[in-house]
């Protein structure tokens, strides 16, 4: 997969992201896979937009590495799954930040549904950094 350039966003066209809540983590998991080797990790969310996902896990794959991830989140009723193609744009000690490269309309909705899942009332928003 050939790393697509970022587009250039203004206040206007970024997407809110939401930390996900630490007793949430239990209903809200990711399975990584290097499309390169086919190397799983599953890693915790930490944070969540439509353009991406940071992921605490202890062998976070290296920067520039295709990856495909599944993810499934649920509360008491509805379990939500979606799956996305993207690559690593960093990586530390604990986890690793990934960019999503087109993600298809369907995973964009649930998305934004499970952003509003896990935001507590009053919690404030940040702008997605990459």
């Amino acid at each position: 997969m050939t790393r697509p350039r970022k587009a250039p966003t203004t206040p206007a066209t970024r997407e809110p992201r939401v930390e996900v809540r630490a007793d949430a983590v239990k209903y809200f998991y990711v399975t990584a896979v290097r499309t390169d080797t086919g190397e799983r990790l599953m890693g915790s969310p930490v944070n969540l937009n439509t353009g991406g996902i940071f992921l605490r896990t202890d062998t976070p794959f290296p920067a520039e590495v295709p990856v495909e991830l599944e993810a499934c989140a649920h509360d008491t009723r509805t379990e939500y799954r979606f799956r996305l193609r993207g690559w690593v744009v960093y990586q530390v000690a604990d986890g690793m930040a990934v960019q999503f490269a087109d993600p298809p309309p369907e995973a964009l909705y649930l998305i934004r549904h499970v952003v509003r899942l896990f935001l507590p009332e009053g919690h404030h928003l940040a702008d997605p950094s990459w």
